[in-house]
C-alpha cells in the first residue's frame, strides 16, 4: 500500500508542526558581555526548551530572571550562563557568596547554580543565588552564524 499525501493535507500540518516548534525551540541574540569569551554581543542561540531535570554542569542556558519592574523597565529579562550546580550536586558556596548562608549542603530540587564566563561584567548566581525552575527557559542547543 502507498502513502499519499496532499499538497492540502500537507499544507493542514504547518499549524500543528509551527505550534509544536514554537513550545519547543526559541531563537535568541545575545545582548551584553558576561559570556564572552564564548559568545558576543549579536550572537544567535537555538535553545531547547528544557526541564531543571535534564540540564547538566557546564551546559549553556537562557533564563528569564524576574526582577521588580523599574520606571519604564521590563519586568523580567532573558539571562544567559552557564550551568555551574545543578539538584544534588554540592552548593558551591566557596563560589558563589550568595548561597554562603543557605542551610542545604547540597542544591535543592528546582533549582540551578548559573555563572556568566566573564565574571567581572556578569550578573548571576553570586548575586541573585538559586535560578528557580520557573525562571529556565532551555538550554543552548547551537550557536547560529551572525
Amino acid at each position: 500500500m502507498t502513502a499519499v499525501v496532499t499538497v492540502a493535507g500537507a499544507l493542514a500540518l504547518v499549524p500543528a508542526l509551527l505550534l509544536w516548534l514554537r513550545h519547543t525551540v526559541l531563537v535568541v541574540t545575545v545582548a551584553g558581555q558576561s559570556m564572552q569569551p564564548t559568545l558576543r554581543p549579536g550572537d544567535r542561540l537555538v535553545v531547547r526548551r528544557r526541564e531543571i531535570g535534564r540540564v547538566r554542569p557546564g551546559q549553556v542556558v537562557v533564563a528569564r530572571l524576574r526582577r521588580r519592574p523599574a520606571a519604564g523597565g521590563p519586568a523580567a529579562e532573558l539571562i544567559v550562563k552557564r550551568v555551574l550546580a545543578v539538584p544534588g550536586d554540592q552548593v558551591p558556596r566557596d563560589v558563589v557568596r550568595a548561597l554562603r548562608d543557605v542551610p542545604e549542603e547540597t542544591v535543592p530540587p528546582g533549582r540551578l547554580v548559573v555563572l556568566g564566563d566573564n565574571h567581572a561584567a556578569s550578573v548571576d548566581s553570586r548575586q541573585f543565588g538559586y535560578l528557580h525552575n520557573s525562571e529556565l527557559v532551555g538550554v543552548v542547543g547551537r550557536h547560529l552564524s551572525r
